[in-house]
């Protein structure tokens, strides 16, 4: 049997790519290695018409690794160079050198190395044998490292001002920490100047350009992110939100399906908001309800703070909390806002602004009686006490929400009865508590007491009703003649409605049987 033979003892492909008559004909001029799969020889064709088209620009010099395989098992990492005129068109000559895929990962994938063994292309003897590779000169960086977040998550195209694209380019390779980052890069290149040619297509083959300010990386626009050497040490919010997210689903197992995420140039683009909200929203939409449930907790832990970034993530959970409930049913939309609430971060809670709009849903909030105590009501009795006001029949479609629920939202109006809106709620449902069977004569003396302590309003209207008189005799009789005093008289003159105009009529007709009564 013949043992594997380790990447550092074995031979690798060298080629020479050029033009074949004095500036005409680019093709393969040399090579030294095994037989070439189609496939390669299909790329590096490609790739010398590619060179041929640089060539015509007459610039300088770059560096690119281009992969040779769709499987990503080879690749080619190559050193152009132009040399001049000749007799029939420019000429430039690349050196390459084909490795394959197990020897990155030996390098963790720190592939720009590997041009330390390229040597210029004016040197006639390359292309002539393979070269061997020795992992121990090529264990350490001899560029000093650039650390760049954005680097090895999305395609980028980077403008290196007067630094040499080169030299930045290698540097911002090896200032990737993660040798999983780092295999991202499949391609790359050290000039935005190499045309389309065949299937090579530089936009989808270089994850990573370096170019100088001369070059116009027009080809690139659609498909990277276009960035200056001094902006990519200053990231935007949107990149610093992604990040952050890209850290929880490492970090959260209930995050995990927001791994498959990619930065991207449309992402660029956007508002940071927008781009939290169209990743998680993206993610959820592969999962359970359940699930979904368990990846907004989690990102919702870690978006508990004041900075910006957490301020992004929170609006992006909160806007696919939108999305979600807004396909679903009463019962689907509690089943979304219990689980926020039985989870073991339930503060998140005050982070999302849409929560109360759902909660204030009387259909809604049937489902969520049982939890009604745990729950912050304060957006209810606000959003409830501005539809009570302009809409008076409101008040029918608020018994919908059981009997659990107006109590726990009456307790949360007394709490802040500062203005007549949340007065006339609070009378409102102290009016609907009255006209059950089974009353809770606590709760209504103590409503009573803090509605009457309030000065005189419209909002004592709420209160002219005879199941609220009547309530008032039975559990808070000192009450009862401030009661009538105050809430018939406004009934009667405020009515907003006909049904609140009978209603404070027969507490007026209850109140004098009382009185006959009583004589």
């Amino acid at each position: 049997m013949t043992a594997t033979v380790p990447p550092a003892d074995r031979l690798f492909p060298t080629a020479v790519i050029g033009p074949k008559a004095q500036g005409r004909n680019y093709g393969l001029r040399r090579y030294a290695g095994p037989r070439l799969t189609s496939e390669s020889q299909a790329r590096l064709a490609d790739f010398a018409l590619s060179l041929a088209g640089w060539a015509m620009l007459r610039r300088h010099r770059f560096v690119a690794m281009l992969p040779l395989a769709v499987d990503g098992s080879s690749f080619a990492v190559v050193r152009a160079r132009h040399l001049g005129e000749g007799e029939l068109g420019p000429v430039a000559i690349a050196h390459l050198l084909l490795v394959d895929g197990a020897l990155l990962e030996t390098l963790n994938w720190a592939s720009p190395r590997l041009l330390r063994l390229l040597p210029e292309p004016e040197d006639a003897a390359f292309g002539l044998e393979p070269i061997q590779i020795s992992l121990d000169g090529l264990a350490k960086s001899i560029a000093r490292p650039i650390a760049a977040a954005r680097v090895g998550w999305g395609d980028l195209a980077i403008d290196v001002g007067d630094e040499d694209p080169e030299a930045t380019l290698c540097a911002l390779i090896e200032g990737v920490d993660l040798p999983a980052r780092r295999a991202r890069l499949t391609g790359w290149a050290s000039t935005s100047l190499i045309a389309p040619a065949g299937d090579l297509d530089p936009a989808s083959t270089f994850r990573l350009v370096t170019h100088a300010s001369a070059e116009s990386p027009a080809a690139f626009q659609a498909t990277h992110e276009l960035l200056s050497l001094r902006a990519l040490a200053e990231p935007s919010l949107s990149w610093k939100a992604w990040l952050k997210l890209a850290s929880i689903a490492e970090r959260e197992p209930a995050a995990a399906a927001l791994r498959t995420a990619q930065w991207s140039q449309d992402k660029a683009r956007l508002a940071a908001a927008d781009v939290m909200f169209e990743e998680i929203a993206s993610a959820c939409a592969e999962l359970t309800p359940a699930a979904m449930i368990d990846l907004l907790r989690a990102v919702m832990r870690h978006a508990g703070d004041a900075d910006a970034v957490s301020k992004a993530l929170r609006s992006g959970v909160s806007e696919t909390f939108n999305a979600l409930v807004a396909v679903a049913d009463a019962q689907g939309a509690a089943f979304y806002v219990r689980g926020l609430i039985e989870g073991e971060d339930s503060t998140a809670l005050a982070a999302l602004p849409g929560l109360g709009d759902v909660m204030a849903r009387p259909a809604v909030a049937t489902w969520l009686g049982d939890i009604a105590h745990r729950l912050d009501l304060a957006e209810v009795v606000r959003l409830w006490a501005a539809r009570l006001t302009t809409d008076p029949a409101f008040a029918d479609a608020m018994t919908v929400a059981g009997p659990v629920f107006l109590d726990a939202l009456l307790d949360a109006a007394l709490s802040n009865i500062e203005d007549e809106e949340t007065q006339r709620l609070a009378g409102t449902l102290l009016r609907l508590q009255c006209l059950r069977p089974a009353m809770d004569g606590a709760r209504i003396r103590l409503a009573l007491s803090a509605l009457l302590a309030r000065p005189p309003s419209s909002a004592d209207a709420a209160l002219a009703d005879p199941s609220v008189v009547g309530a008032a005799k039975a559990f808070a009789p000192e009450l009862s003649a401030t009661l009538t005093t105050r809430a018939i008289p406004t009934g009667l003159r405020q009515a907003r409605h006909p049904a609140d105009f009978t209603r404070a009529a027969w507490a007026l007709v209850a109140v004098a049987h009382a009185g006959r009564t009583a004589r």
